[in-house]
């Protein structure tokens, strides 16, 4: 028989670093996208991003399709991206620590100074660009350390693409304008209300949304779906569970009976 001998796992780069399987990748893209204004208005902002190599912000409050934004427009680019949720009120080593596991998909470690260091070297490579989503959460001080990855680059005349994604984060930037001024372009979000980007979204995440008569629609925005793209997210995966759904018939629009067994199922019915 040959000897063998067992690999002393504790003691190999593997185990010491292990892959993060889900750090730095991006959200999923739903099946269906509904075409409005303001996502075909970001995926240009993301283009010209990803060209120019500066910085983007997407500002808007929670549930108006900011995060589907960034991943159904990186979905469209060439360049290797890495997606990062910063934590709330995070410590600016904990914020680094966060970036570099994104960018790096692998556990952090060392000092702040060394992990900056390191990710400035690797974001310089330039085949990678940076999200950073729920800026709000470490506000001004957060930002200005991303602030400082990004001039770190471009001093180096090799800067990256660097997409920020918060609520308010134009208001919060407006204390600082060598924060605020480093960003090149800003698209703004806000809960739907136009009537042609309402349909839009409805129809893309259902067929029987698509069926149904637009003042139905319209009602469903504001008294179930609250206006918000999330909302109607959820909507569309519900909708396969209503009595008309499940049968083999032939697709047809939303009744009042189905509207109100909705409004019910997600909790809106005292609305």
């Amino acid at each position: 028989m040959f000897a063998t001998t067992e690999t002393d796992m504790t003691n190999s780069p593997a185990a010491m670093t292990p892959l993060l399987g889900r750090a730095g990748a991006l959200p999923p893209v739903p099946a269906s996208v509904g075409q409005t204004f303001t996502l075909q208005a970001a995926a240009q902002a993301f283009r010209m991003m990803d060209e120019l190599l500066d910085i983007t912000c997407f500002d808007g409050p929670a549930g108006t399709g900011k995060t589907t934004a960034c991943a159904y427009a990186a979905a469209q680019s060439k360049r290797k991206w890495r997606y990062c949720v910063l934590p709330l009120r995070a410590h600016p080593r904990d914020l680094i620590a966060t970036v570099y596991e994104a960018v790096f998909q692998r556990p952090a470690g060392g000092t702040e100074r060394l992990m900056s260091t390191t990710l400035v070297d690797r974001l310089c490579d330039g085949d990678i660009g940076l999200i950073a989503d729920e800026v709000h959460h470490v506000g001004l001080q957060g930002a200005q350390q991303l602030r400082y990855l990004w001039d770190a680059a471009a001093t180096r005349d090799t800067p990256f693409p660097l997409l920020l994604v918060g609520c308010d984060v134009r208001r919060e930037l407006a204390r600082a304008e060598e924060v605020r001024g480093r960003i090149a372009r800003w698209v703004s979000f806000d809960l739907i209300s136009d009537v042609e980007d309402v349909i839009a979204i409805a129809g893309a995440q259902h067929p029987r949304l698509a069926l149904t008569d637009p003042k139905i629609i319209q009602k469903m925005n504001e008294r179930i779906a609250r206006r918000s793209i999330r909302a109607w997210h959820q909507i569309g995966k519900h909708i396969r569970f209503l009595p008309d759904s499940t049968s083999a018939n032939k697709a047809t629009g939303l009744t009042r009976d189905d509207v109100r067994l909705l409004r019910s199922m997600l909790g809106t019915d005292i609305a």
